[in-house]
């Protein structure tokens, strides 16, 4: 997405947070799974969503099958020191009206937050709705609008 720029595997992500050691980088596939298994429900126990806790299948599921969304594109991952502490994903569908709406998730650990990382990923995210509705708007109809859900 425009606001990055791709290095040694890692992405650059403007107005990242000042944090030693903290890499952003793109879904790699299989082998995430399981780190993002781990952040996806430390996050949720803390925030009190022990009743949306996943399994490695059912994040693989619902990662591999979401319509109007690639993993290897639309998921950001942050690591610190090679350990993954964050990621989100961001991904559209269209409702009956026409109008598509853009929606973002993510979750970072609790052990990482209030530093800045998941407001960053949150622009990182609006950024890419963005490109991605420039990207689309040709194929939408005219008076249909866009919407970010966040």
């Amino acid at each position: 997405m425009s606001t990055e720029a791709k290095t040694e595997g890692s992405i650059h992500v403007a107005g990242a947070p000042d944090i030693p050691d903290l890499r952003f980088r793109n879904f790699r596939g299989d082998e995430d799974y399981p780190a993002m298994l781990e952040v996806n429900n430390s996050s949720k126990v803390v925030d009190d969503l022990g009743h949306d806790l996943h399994t490695l299948d059912t994040i693989r599921y619902v990662y591999d099958t979401t319509p109007n969304h690639d993993p290897l594109r639309d998921v950001l991952l942050a690591e610190v020191e090679g350990k993954m502490v964050a990621f989100n994903r961001v991904f559209w569908y269209a409702e009956l009206e026409g109008r598509r709406v853009y929606t973002h998730c993510g979750y970072v650990v609790p052990q990482w937050r209030g530093r800045g990382l998941g407001r960053r990923m949150i622009q990182w995210a609006e950024d890419g709705a963005g490109e991605m509705d420039a990207a689309q708007s040709d194929k939408r109809p005219a008076r249909a609008a866009a919407v970010l859900d966040t």
